[in-house]
């Protein structure tokens, strides 16, 4: 049905993608068939596969203090290795590439970019986030810890003077203790007088895991060669807000790094899970027009149920024909008057409505055009009419990205629309770029 409505970008999760110890022989039998499934479906797809880059069961046995650590129970995901890890850094970087290569020589031409995932739910924000235990007590997060305040402070004087304790020292300093990091003595901010510490630890524990996004960035630019999409789940600075234990906690409050990373083409987020119901506004997750200034393109994922969802979800629409019309409005109109792009998943069967009625007059895609009057239009390029040339400038830039300083302004762009479709449990997507004259 997807193809013959003309969707062929297709972004689905490669499930437990192998990983065997070193000097065993990999077998890729599992991964070509996830990818042969979706050209066997379509033969003109190309792919944005999600790439998990989570340690498997044999590392993390070989590396236990390498292991996610909490306060306390519930400790969901035990077994998730700290970003912090240099190992698994290391290791976690070179099989990403050498899986990348695996894909690029068997299915090159078909393949659009990659999409690495990790940590809670694969968005890298530290796992538990939401939950009511707090992480950084594993051996690994202790002594990258120790590692950074060295870098930082240099000498123990200096650390002793900024911290407001003569016991301190870079050899032996801790985590700060669950109780100060949940104590707020001087309200909803810190004083740096008294808690420079914790300010250091939640500074610390943001560049860890942008440090490990742009790692694996690099990674994958590195392997492609510059001429495929990279795309990350990162950015979520008005979300997280709302965290119990301060939204330092998530990992995503380095944003300015990750925006300054070359390699990053795409960062992406589910709409806010706040205010998504039905008549909603679903607000996005972070400064779109930052991610804009900054080169890149922002990528709405719109996961809300349709009224064809067997499931209870609460963000579900009402069971009629019109239920999900209204209540998706919002997200492609805030693409039509930002410089950001939409997609909608079926990971509940989001999307099955549009994939019905799509290619008509009801579907999302044909309304966006009346929506943006007044705002430029830059689709994805298919990449239908070259195989051998995909659509990537040698920066490994699509040449038909936007530029918000750049975009002629209420200019609309005939290419057609590039629609993502995922089969089976991954994710469906209609995807589409826009943006408007900075300022």
């Amino acid at each position: 049905m997807a193809a013959e409505a003309g969707i062929d970008l297709v972004s689905f999760a490669l499930v437990t993608p192998p990983w065997p110890p070193p000097g065993q022989e990999v077998d890729w039998s599992t991964v070509n068939a996830q990818c042969q499934r979706v050209l066997d479906a379509n033969p003109r797809a190309l792919l944005l596969p999600r790439i998990g880059v989570g340690a498997p069961q044999w590392w993390r046995e070989a590396h236990p203090g390498d292991a996610m650590a909490w306060d306390r129970d519930p400790q969901r995901g035990r077994g998730t290795t700290a970003v912090a890890s240099p190992a698994y850094r290391r290791d976690a970087a070179a099989w990403l590439a050498a899986l990348i290569e695996h894909l690029e020589k068997t299915f090159g031409p078909h393949i659009v970019g990659y999409h690495p995932c990790g940590q809670n739910t694969g968005e890298w924000f530290y796992l538990n986030t939401w939950g009511p235990a707090l992480n950084g007590y594993s051996p690994a997060t202790r002594d990258a810890w120790r590692g950074w305040l060295r870098q930082r402070y240099k000498t123990d004087a200096a650390l002793q003077a900024a911290w407001g304790r003569s016991a301190a020292t870079l050899a032996t300093a801790t985590v700060p203790s669950p109780e100060s990091r949940r104590a707020a003595p001087a309200g909803t901010l810190r004083d740096p007088a008294d808690e420079r510490s914790l300010i250091d630890f939640a500074e610390f524990q943001q560049q860890m895991m942008s440090e490990c996004v742009v790692l694996f960035a690099n990674t994958v630019r590195t392997a492609t060669r510059g001429k495929k999409m990279v795309v990350f789940f990162y950015g979520y600075v008005f979300e997280f807000g709302a965290v119990g234990n301060g939204p330092a906690t998530s990992g995503h409050y380095m944003l300015r790094r990750v925006l300054d990373c070359p390699d990053i083409d795409v960062l992406c987020s589910p709409i806010s899970y706040f205010d998504r119901g039905l008549g909603g506004s679903g607000p996005a997750m972070t400064a779109a027009e930052s991610v804009a200034l900054a080169g890149k393109m922002w990528l709405y994922e719109d996961d809300t149920a349709t009224y064809l969802s067997p499931s209870k979800h609460p963000d579900a629409h009402p069971p009629s024909s019109r239920g999900s019309k209204p209540s998706n409005r919002p997200t492609p109109f805030s693409c039509a008057t930002r410089p950001s792009a939409p997609c909608g998943t079926s990971a509940r069967g989001g999307w099955i409505w549009a994939a019905r009625v799509g290619s008509g007059t009801a579907g999302c895609g044909a309304r966006w055009s009346c929506w943006r009057p007044s705002t430029s239009r830059c689709w994805i390029n298919r990449a239908r009419s070259s195989r051998r040339s995909p659509p990537w400038s040698t920066s490994g830039r699509c040449s038909a990205w936007p530029s918000a300083a750049t975009s002629s302004h209420g200019r609309a762009s005939t290419k057609p629309a590039a629609r993502w479709h995922g089969r089976g449990s991954s994710t469906v997507n209609t995807c589409s770029t826009t943006s408007r004259r900075a300022g």
